[in-house]
């Protein structure tokens, strides 16, 4: 008999083969992983939504394993490949299907290709290729480049793409699907699957990946997977927003947490903040000492690859970590989950709430840590969505020019192009699906000569049209540079950090280091270092005397903006927070704030936008608070500084955090209710908003980016900061002369429609702008600052004090809101 369930209407019955599998293991098919193995089996396509634990990876690696065994000896190759976007993630799913591949007769191999191999392991995994290949998209679309890539892939049946919702809303996501448009032109009948956790635009998602292919079915997980979400509250609230400047403050609050947890995750968003409470935690717990660890993306692989096998191991009671642990990877041992901060969107909180009770059945716990007092309303916000499965939508780019750039050279490394046949392969993915012709031939021209900016330099030819009319690279200096570089994540260059031994700690980046020198102290891996020399790209460190002043490291494009749906959810608890008090009692502990709020000003989040103007003695503050998250208000901010300026001409100071903004001027400036009705006026904005120094400052960035991953900018090696400081300069030259000649250059056209859309939120922020419109301002000329400002000033304050004096001035507008409300 076959494992069925009663709710699957279907004479299906599991393979014996698939069900000795599960039963060997003591494990019990649940209907998601029942429906998979027939989808399978049908040769359908399809995208499977399921939290994290239960069970999605054996759901389709066993079916796929398993008629890869049944074609054996017949059928040789790669049958199966598992596309993962981190390696960490790779290495476990790696894990994982081993352990299924072990349980068939013969044994099926299982390979993990990434860019750490060396030379002589991809040779000989080409030479006998495995039958399942676990592989990052930057891997495959260098084995794609191979003039061997073609007959590598020829018999695969089908692909899982792993964390869609990760790939989906990024560049990556536009290498997966072109790499699928590729493998489906040249395998027969291919299956393709997403695999998800958390996305609310579901049915979006299997339409970006499956486009141009067989219509798909969307199979998702009607088991409960309860999540449990607990709160650490200071023993003493502080009934005023300071921005989250005390946090480290609240963490002994976290003592019962990890003394009745057994291993335990603790998330910030940052890695600055990661190595700050990091340090915290040890000065406050210090028999945490050699039972704790950090971990995020800057530090190095050999430290990051130890703390993964420990917290396996179970030698580690607590790792600090940041988004670098978010994706799927399947740390049993983890008990409990530890949000500090803000998690700033659904989706990221549930994920990481997914990290414990990783098994199907099991509970998962997390513990939000409000690091101040709004962060209380945040957690309702949580919990709200949560109940009511509310996820963030993940919008799939389109038109990415670099991209498509990048794959040209590719496969022109690789088995050559027609044209003709590209074109039509480009446009079965989602990504291009709206691709004009003449844009086309337009990337195809910079890949053969440069385009009309660069045709004069040769080292722009790297494509050749052969006589047979196929497009190849023939310079084997141009296919090695090429494969050096493939890949979309832009990175800032910066410096790597190694002991006196030359062992590799982690990376800093340029603007951190050049503050410094010899001598001085910083924290980076939980330690305290001091430096013994800087030379090109690299610093030699030793642990620091104890004792020694340091400073923490920042990475820039570490601060996270509130989702949309976040956003949401607040406006929505705010505008209800009468009524929802006495549902949530945990809002109870901000009654002084609101009060204090509303006799001042008015609390945010009504129908019509709140705005504060205060003056001081000649000095202006204006607050609103559109409550939109740091992106579209820092947009809206330089909108409005931009036409307030036009009207009177003055500088403005700006601050920002995801509930509003400040703008702050030394003149007495006249600002009412009217005056900010034209400046959050839609009309003109797209011409007012390319006018401020801010959106020519992003341009700039991001064309750097873009002109890297296009290949007009070839990145620098890992050891050449110097060569990568050059790139950079010559990047700002060649974007300043293509503004200036030729402003219609299609990568130039990129960067910009990439800014307002994925940036600034284009499509967020002319939604709140049109609310506005139909609902107006709520003015008010206040003598003294509300709560909900103090944050902003905290923000604008923070550059130019030390923590002392930053406390002292925030101590100082308690004192006139006390006297102004008493």
């Amino acid at each position: 008999m076959g494992v069925q369930s009663p709710d699957f209407n279907t004479s299906y019955v599991v393979k014996p083969a698939i069900r000795s599998f599960y039963e060997g293991r003591g494990l019990g098919m649940n209907q998601m992983q029942i429906k998979a193995c027939d989808d399978v089996e049908k040769g359908r396509n399809g995208l499977l939504v399921s939290p994290t634990g239960s069970g999605k990876t054996f759901a389709l690696s066993v079916p796929f394993m398993s008629m890869i065994s049944d074609a054996l000896p017949l059928e040789q190759g790669i049958g199966l490949i598992w596309i993962t976007p981190l390696k960490a993630l790779s290495t476990d799913i790696f894990n994982a299907l081993s352990e299924v591949g072990s349980h068939f007769s013969p044994p099926l191999r299982v390979a993990l290709r990434h860019g750490d191999l060396s030379a002589a392991e991809k040779q000989k995994m080409t030479a006998k290729p495995p039958h399942v290949l676990v592989i990052t998209p930057e891997s495959l679309h260098i084995m794609l480049s191979t003039r061997k890539g073609e007959q590598l892939f020829r018999q695969v049946k089908g692909v899982v793409v792993d964390e869609w919702h990760e790939l989906m809303g990024s560049k990556r996501g536009v290498q997966t699907t072109l790499a699928l448009s590729y493998l489906k032109s040249i395998c027969r009948n291919i299956q393709v699957w997403g695999v998800s956790a958390s996305i609310g635009n579901t049915n979006q998602a299997m339409e970006v990946l499956l486009y141009g292919f067989k219509k798909g079915v969307l199979r998702t997980y009607k088991g409960n997977k309860k999540i449990a979400i607990k709160a650490v509250y200071p023993e003493e609230m502080q009934w005023y927003p300071a921005a989250g400047h005390h946090g480290l403050r609240m963490s002994k609050g976290l003592k019962q947490v990890l003394d009745t947890s057994g291993t335990c995750l603790v998330f910030t968003n940052t890695r600055s903040q990661s190595e700050l409470w990091y340090g915290k935690l040890l000065e406050d717990f210090p028999a945490l000492a050699g039972q704790m660890a950090i971990h995020h993306g800057s530090l190095g692989k050999e430290i990051r690859s130890w703390v993964e096998w420990a917290l396996h191991q179970r030698w580690l009671k607590v790792v600090v970590c940041t988004s670098s642990l978010d994706l799927g990877v399947d740390f049993r041992p983890v008990d409990t989950v530890v949000q500090v901060g803000s998690p700033k969107g659904v989706a990221r909180f549930v994920q990481r709430a997914g990290r414990s009770g990783h098994a199907p059945g099991e509970v998962s716990t997390i513990w939000f840590l409000p690091t101040h007092s709004l962060e209380v309303i945040e957690l309702v916000a949580l919990k709200e969505a949560v109940k009511h499965g509310q996820m963030e939508h993940r919008i799939a780019p389109v038109l990415c020019y670099d991209v498509l750039s990048q794959w040209m050279v590719t496969l022109a490394c690789g088995p050559g192009f027609l044209p003709s046949v590209l074109f039509q392969m480009v446009k079965n993915t989602y990504a291009f699906h709206l691709l004009e012709e003449e844009a086309y031939y337009e990337v195809l021209r910079f890949v053969v000569h440069g385009g009309n900016s660069f045709k004069e330099y040769k080292d722009y030819r790297k494509v050749r049209k052969d006589p047979d009319g196929v497009y190849r690279v023939c310079d084997r200096r141009v296919s090695f540079r090429h494969r050096m570089q493939i890949g979309t994540i832009y990175s800032i260059s910066g410096y790597q950090v190694v002991n006196m031994r030359g062992k590799n700690i982690g990376t800093v980046e340029d603007y951190f280091i050049q503050k410094l020198h010899i001598g001085d102290c910083f924290n980076l891996s939980g330690k305290t270092w001091q430096i013994k020399k800087i030379d090109d790209n690299r610093v030699q460190v030793a642990e620091a005397p104890a004792g020694s002043k340091s400073i923490t490291p920042a990475w820039q494009g570490g601060r996270l903006s509130f989702s949309s749906e976040i956003t949401r959810q607040l406006q929505k608890v705010l505008r209800n927070i009468d009524e929802l008090r006495h549902r949530y009692p945990e809002l109870q502990l901000l009654d002084p704030i609101i009060a204090l709020q509303k006799t001042a000003s008015a609390l945010p989040g009504g129908r019509s936008l709140l705005a504060e103007v205060v003056h001081v003695s000649s000095n202006t503050h204006l607050f609103v608070y559109p409550f939109e998250g740091r992106r579209v208000n820092e947009a809206l901010a330089m909108l409005v500084a931009y036409r307030l300026g036009k009207r009177n001409p003055c500088s403005f100071s700006v601050s920002v955090n995801d509930y509003g903004f400040e703008l702050y001027t030394d003149q007495h400036l006249k600002v009412d209710r009217k005056a900010l009705l034209d400046a959050f006026s839609l009309q003109d904005v797209q011409h007012d908003v390319s006018a401020t120094t801010n959106f020519h400052e992003l341009l700039r960035k991001k064309f750097e980016e873009i002109s890297t991953i296009s290949g007009m900018m070839p990145k620098g090696g890992a050891d050449s900061r110097v060569q990568n400081k050059h790139l950079r300069n010559t990047s700002s030259l060649i974007f300043k002369v293509l503004r200036e000649f030729e402003p219609d250059h299609i990568l130039l056209q990129q960067a910009a429609d990439e800014v307002r859309l994925h940036y600034m939120e284009e499509s967020r922020m002319y939604a709140c702008m049109q609310e506005i419109e139909q609902n107006g301002i709520d003015c008010h000329i206040l003598d003294r600052f509300s709560p909900f400002s103090i944050p902003l000033m905290a923000e604008r304050l923070r550059e130019r004090m030390s923590t002392e004096q930053l406390e002292d001035r925030l101590n100082a507008f308690l004192k006139e809101i006390q006297d102004f409300t008493i």
